[in-house]
């Protein structure tokens, strides 16, 4: 071959790739939102990247247990764990499914599809928060009523965590027990890359009923074995199982 013919042909291969790596980067939104949840007593900085192809919120960390349990909290007989995981929430904005990493003090997720059917109550109620004009929602999901503030300022379907399907994007949101509390503190332009829709599909996913189903099956066998490794002499032990979570639904006792 050529000399002259190769390098033009090698030249043009890399124009391509480098074509193709732009293409594969898609202009996108940066939003940031601190979760507050009173329940847990935990308050937590996160992003979300959305853009014409998708909307993701993930807050990646490694699991950990935050906080030992002690000689003392043994001898009071009650003290609290706090899991950190991994959050990785996606949906498509073409289809109404979230693809997520759920866990379970496990290593290793479980993928779970789930459906979105929010039917939001639009209220003729505006209020500014963060310096931009919001008008108010409210809605019932996963076992919680909602209050959710949206700006027509930034015309974009999407929200923190599993909330979405407004007009506009959700600037704050917050449950009528003031227990959960979302409020968008930043937001900037990025490039992020394009994702595959057929990568996720190919998962070995878990219908949201069948991983409620194993969710509850692996918080009873968790309070056996507490109720079985915390045992002192003349000591009667009962390991409470009320708890509360974002998603009060998971619960085999809510709808």
């Amino acid at each position: 071959m050529n000399k002259k013919i190769f390098f033009k042909s090698l030249f043009f291969v890399i124009l391509i790739q480098k074509f193709s790596s732009v293409e594969a980067q898609l202009k996108s939104l940066q939003i940031s939102y601190i979760e507050d949840f009173t329940f847990s007593q935990t308050k937590d900085t996160f992003n979300i990247i959305t853009n014409n192809q998708y909307c993701l919120y993930s807050n990646v960390v490694n699991p950990q247990k935050k906080g030992n349990i002690t000689e003392d909290d043994i001898d009071k007989l009650s003290f609290s764990v706090t899991i950190e995981i991994e959050k990785y929430i996606l949906r498509f904005i073409d289809e109404p499914v979230i693809y997520s990493k759920e866990y379970f003090f496990d290593k290793k997720p479980i993928w779970v599809n789930d459906t979105l059917n929010i039917v939001w109550e639009l209220i003729d109620e505006t209020k500014i928060i963060q310096g931009y004009t919001c008008k108010k929602a409210v809605c019932n999901f996963k076992g919680r009523k909602y209050i959710a503030w949206f700006t027509p300022d930034i015309p974009v379907n999407a929200g923190p965590w599993k909330l979405s399907g407004l007009p506009s994007l959700i600037v704050e949101v917050k449950d009528i027990d003031k227990k959960v509390h979302f409020l968008m503190i930043a937001i900037k332009e990025v490039n992020a890359p394009t994702l595959d829709k057929t990568d996720y599909k190919m998962l070995k996913l878990v219908k949201w009923t069948d991983y409620k189903k194993i969710w509850n099956s692996k918080y009873e066998n968790f309070n056996k074995f507490l109720s079985n490794s915390i045992q002192k002499e003349g000591a009667t032990i009962s390991v409470n199982t009320q708890i509360e979570l974002l998603e009060k639904s998971l619960l085999a006792n809510e709808k």
